[in-house]
């Protein structure tokens, strides 16, 4: 007896290492024993970036799995990753034992070379799940009938009022969410203007007789400015507008472009959408602007009231996407919520339009301007 109490300390330290060596055995017991095929992270999102390096290098080596066009997406499994010996397997970090599954959505983003953009999506249970933007602003985003918030609008979401919490960040740049449609597609608004002014066309028109322009869109000197202003990226060739970053997050989709009678001033979607063109950036319709109203009194277009309680009021003399059938020389811009026309060869600073994929992963950040929605 005189021996065990002379020697609890050690006895408590032996029986201390016995107990972690037994935890350590039985976790290691849990993994797989193939050596290093087990990836290990500090953090989730360092694991979605392992899936994504691992996703690229397997489609590098495996072209079949890029999507022919940019209208397709491709679906991997991780299991496909592990598999072909691109990934190891992947446990949740809270519970070594639980053993996470997940996907990659693949996007071809040009239809003339093979870039593309690769969406992780990992799932640990009840540990952790990846989650869209749309899927995170949908459930914290309470969808409201006044005041400052989302809007729901027949099939789409809408930020309305002075204060929306619908500020995003791409690439370091700030942007509004003007929409969510129903395929989960976000319209953005980037909140400075181009520092350069572009005409929306300069030639000659035979019906006015004099180089006043004509606004033929699919013809016309804007859509090769908006394809400058897109893919600039030299400032001894001119204003570099986007980061490659911003504009890796740009997907093709419809610009509605439809015209307008003369003196039109209902609110029509209908109207604005009878003709689409399929681009990464243009400009907004008049909707977007009327709709952000909480006034009563916005029922219509060129109403004061349309600027009362309205975030959208924040942009100036912005050139709409839709024109006007009055003539052929002249478009259509807004300043101080009224509708105006000018002349297609007097040029504007731009206000650009660009939508997002539904695919885009939420990082970080509540829509506030000082914490705006961050995304990968």
């Amino acid at each position: 007896m005189n021996w065990i109490r002379d020697n609890i300390v050690k006895i408590a330290v032996i029986l201390v290492v016995l107990i972690i060596v037994i935890v350590v055995v039985s976790i290691i017991s849990k993994r797989p024993s193939s050596g290093n095929d087990v990836e290990t992270a500090s953090g989730y999102q360092e694991l979605e970036n392992k899936i994504q390096n691992a996703a690229v290098n397997f489609i590098n080596d495996n072209d079949k799995f890029l999507p022919e066009t940019v209208d397709e997406s491709t679906t991997i499994k991780i299991d496909t990753l592990i598999k072909n010996k691109y990934l190891g397997e992947i446990y949740a970090i809270d519970d070594s034992s639980y053993k996470c599954s997940g996907h990659v959505n693949v996007y071809r983003t040009s239809n003339y070379n093979d870039d593309y953009k690769v969406y992780p999506f990992l799932d640990c249970g009840r540990y952790y799940k990846t989650i869209t933007l749309v899927d995170y602003i949908l459930e914290n985003e309470e969808i409201v009938t006044k005041d400052d918030g989302l809007y729901k609008l027949g099939d789409t979401y809408r930020y309305k009022g002075d204060y929306p919490n619908n500020y995003i960040s791409l690439g370091g740049a700030e942007y509004r969410i003007i929409s969510i449609d129903s395929n989960n597609v976000i319209k953005l608004i980037k909140t400075t203007a181009t520092k350069s002014k572009y005409i929306w066309d300069d030639r000659y028109n035979s019906v006015e007789q004099k180089y006043v322009g004509i606004t033929n869109y699919d013809k016309s000197r804007m859509k090769d400015n908006l394809n400058y202003i897109l893919s600039n990226d030299d400032e001894e060739a001119g204003e570099v507008f986007f980061t490659d970053e911003e504009k890796s997050y740009f997907v093709f989709y419809d610009f509605c472009n439809g015209n307008f009678p003369p003196e039109y001033d209902e609110i029509n979607l209908a109207t604005e959408c009878s003709s689409k063109v399929n681009q990464k950036i243009g400009f907004i319709n008049p909707s977007d602007y009327y709709l952000a109203s909480t006034d009563a009194g916005c029922n219509q277009m060129n109403k004061d009231e349309c600027n009362n309680y309205n975030y959208m009021a924040e942009f100036d003399n912005i050139v709409l996407m839709n024109l006007t059938t009055r003539n052929t020389y002249q478009y259509l811009y807004l300043e101080g919520g009224m509708m105006y026309r000018n002349d297609a060869n007097r040029g504007k600073r731009l206000y650009i339009a660009a939508h997002i994929g539904s695919d885009n992963i939420y990082v970080s950040g509540t829509g506030t301007q000082s914490d705006p929605y961050i995304i990968r």
